[in-house]
């Protein structure tokens, strides 16, 4: 019988060992192969799909505003050409109503919807164009990073102290991480307390396998009950007296993810708010952790 086997198979058992975990890994590495190309093809369909839902939605808007301004015209042609006419006092009347309110009125409403409607269009487009960035990690010096930030954003830090504690590196692709801290510090100063000048503070400490960093700000702050809603598209903590498209946060939070990372908030309405941002850490860093995100 043993004979018969050895006839069957004559590599030794090791040979044996090595030629099944070659094979296994040859089989992982198609597998591999196979789902970067439906990957990528899956994306490409959904750019497609980005590029063609964002065209079709605005050529339309664009009619709506380019006959708004026809509109606008022929009203200007008609009042002088009924400057010239000999009109009733009530006709007259009736149509310097229409003319001068009624039409320029809904002209007006047209354009706003109409503006309004393409900004939303647009904000759509970067939030889910988000998604489909695919990182590129590198080591990155996050005490240059936010100095660069900070210095690119001088103006809005006319009115706000920041300070800038030494940051440990983290794994990330450095294009998006610097938009989701340019986000995240244009934030600290839209949401400045309007009594009080304001303060930045942004410090961070290695832990475990990632990074953690941290934002602190004096300013409005809000209700615990909206620290996951800030992260929604399109959601505002004060929407009458913030301008803003109310997306910066909601690409922060899938830029972060997908590079591995996690976002969140702790706020109190009147004190500020703490933005802390997880990111994978270098596989040589070593120092010790903190319990910055428990205070």
């Amino acid at each position: 019988m043993s004979y018969d086997i050895y006839k069957q198979d004559r590599s030794p058992p090791r040979g044996r060992a090595v030629a099944r975990s070659t094979e296994t890994a040859r089989r992982t590495q198609e597998d591999l192969m196979e789902a970067e190309s439906s990957f990528e093809n899956l994306k490409k369909e959904l750019e497609a799909v980005i590029s063609i839902v964002s065209h079709d939605l605005r050529a339309p808007l664009v009619n709506i505003s380019g006959f708004s301004e026809i509109l606008k015209d022929e009203c200007e042609t008609i009042r002088r050409v009924l400057a010239s006419e000999t009109l009733s006092a009530d006709a007259r009347e009736k149509l310097d109503d229409i003319l001068e309110q009624s039409v320029p009125e809904a002209l007006e409403i047209i354009d706003i919807s109409a503006k309004a409607m393409n900004a939303l269009i647009r904000s759509l487009v970067k939030v889910a164009r988000a998604r489909l960035v695919v990182p590129k990690p590198e080591v990155i010096d996050m005490t240059a990073l936010i100095r660069e930030i900070v210095a690119a954003n001088n103006n809005g830090l006319r009115d706000a102290a920041i300070h800038i504690q030494d940051l440990p590196p983290c794994l990330a692709d450095r294009a998006q991480i610097a938009q989701v801290f340019t986000h995240l510090i244009d934030n600290s100063l839209k949401y400045r307390h309007p009594t009080r000048r304001g303060h930045i503070c942004i410090e961070g400490a290695a832990k475990d396998d990632h990074v953690l960093y941290w934002i602190s700000d004096n300013g409005i702050g809000m209700d615990p009950e909206h620290e996951q809603q800030v992260f929604d598209i399109f959601f505002r903590v004060d929407e009458e007296t913030i301008t803003g498209e109310g997306i910066g946060l909601a690409i922060a939070k899938r830029m972060v993810e997908r590079n591995g990372g996690r976002v969140w908030l702790v706020s109190e309405k009147g004190e500020g708010s703490n933005v802390f941002v997880a990111l994978p850490a270098p596989r040589d860093l070593h120092k010790p952790a903190s319990n910055a995100a428990h205070r």
